[in-house]
């Protein structure tokens, strides 16, 4: 599929030069060929090691790519980039920051549970001492290091400020177009609509009685050609349910202070007179410096191939400079997760 002379067993799909449409047809081929393998498969397991294993009847019933912990680069000896999801609760958006991390940095993404149960959660709060538990899983002890986009960046933020506060080191805090304090209900916002192009479908798929067409939003999710295409309209169902919740917790939310810096990451597309940025939303509770980045991007496209470049040379910069020679400490090395 990827035109290369050798792939090593252990070596990502992705890390070889493969992308999301390469995958989709890495997945016909080997449905054509007679082997189940699904495009999520593929975003999920990422080496042919593990794709070999993916068959097996012991996995059959795991919603892969839907668990809490998604696992995106397992291995490494740098202490792990762990990236919250946004509202709608998916961290598949975070997998391309493979390619601009370098082979050593484990990378994890944190996923919403409603992709596996049914009960949503109640606050910010209880979203970080769920994920807390899931990052301690792989790495017990700090430094941490910690972002998010939207939500997640006050999932994130709310993470930083629990560690600090049990005595852990935050390395690095990344938070990526996240505000806290935003007055979403009184802004009356229509969820639906905002929610179809936080994933790049046109909202004008709304009826006017406000429900969607989904046999249409099915249909061009299928052609996008990107994991979005693999989703069932069950799954659909849960990004909308999660995406609703976040928003009413996001306003909710009241941060308390931070002992350290932030790496901040604006969007400057479609923003208003008076809209707020790094510092003047997060300066009065960070007690250190808020480092700004401005990326020419609307708010729901910073996942794009470009926008996410930008990021990403950034943080490889910070933890390449946290860990120029590879881990600060030798305490406990990062496992991989056996999934």
């Amino acid at each position: 599929m990827l035109g290369v002379e050798r792939a090593g067993a252990d070596v990502s799909f992705f890390d070889l030069g493969g992308d999301s449409i390469a995958a989709l047809r890495l997945a016909g081929r080997a449905r054509a060929a007679g082997i189940e393998l699904t495009p999520r498969d593929v975003f999920t397991h990422q080496t042919a090691e593990a794709l070999a294993r993916a068959g097996d009847p012991g996995r059959q019933g795991e919603r892969l790519g839907f668990e809490v912990l998604l696992p995106i680069r397992a291995t490494g000896s740098r202490p792990p980039l762990f990236l919250v999801h946004p509202a709608g609760g998916l961290a598949w958006g975070y997998l391309q920051f493979r390619r601009h991390l370098g082979p050593d940095q484990p990378i994890y993404g944190l996923q919403a549970r409603a992709f596996t149960r049914g009960e949503l959660p109640g606050s910010v709060e209880e979203m970080a001492d769920d994920y807390l538990a899931q990052v301690r899983s792989v790495r017990p002890h700090g430094p941490y290091h910690l972002a998010g986009w939207s939500l997640g960046g006050l999932v994130a933020y709310e993470m930083a400020v629990r560690l600090q506060a049990a005595g852990e080191e935050v390395g690095l805090l990344a938070l990526i177009d996240a505000y806290h304090g935003q007055d979403l209900e009184t802004e009356r916002r229509e969820v639906l609509p905002e929610l179809l192009e936080a994933i790049g479908v046109d909202a004008r798929m709304v009826a006017a009685d406000g429900s969607p067409d989904l046999e249409q939003i099915m249909a061009v999710l299928a052609e996008r050609g990107d994991a979005l295409a693999t989703l069932g309209e069950d799954d659909l169902v849960n990004v909308y349910r999660n995406y609703e919740n976040g928003l009413v917790h996001a306003e909710r939310y009241r941060p308390g202070p931070f002992k350290g810096d932030v790496v901040f990451f604006t969007a400057t597309r479609g923003r208003g007179p008076g809209s707020p940025t790094g510092r003047s939303n997060w300066g009065a509770l960070v007690g250190g410096e808020i480092e700004e980045h401005p990326l020419d991007a609307d708010h729901h496209l910073l996942m794009e191939p470009a926008p996410a470049a930008e990021m990403g040379a950034v943080l490889a910069a910070r933890l390449g400079a946290l860990h120029p020679t590879g881990p600060a400490e030798r305490g406990p090395r990062t496992e991989g997760t056996s999934r």
